[in-house]
């Protein structure tokens, strides 16, 4: 699943299945906010980066 993320850069999906199966505040629940944003921001350079 982690690989698909990666490679899809659909950061939306950290917010569902299975990921708020593991903690109902969904990764906010898992990682500090500030990791989350992060996250949030390199999964947006990637996806930037692919369709340009």
């Amino acid at each position: 699943m982690s690989n698909f993320l990666f490679l899809s850069a659909e950061w939306p999906l950290l917010f569902e299945s299975p990921y708020t199966d593991i903690n109902a505040q969904e990764p906010l629940g898992v990682f500090p906010s500030v990791r989350v944003e992060k996250l949030v921001q390199v999964l947006d350079g990637i996806r930037e980066r692919a369709v340009a």
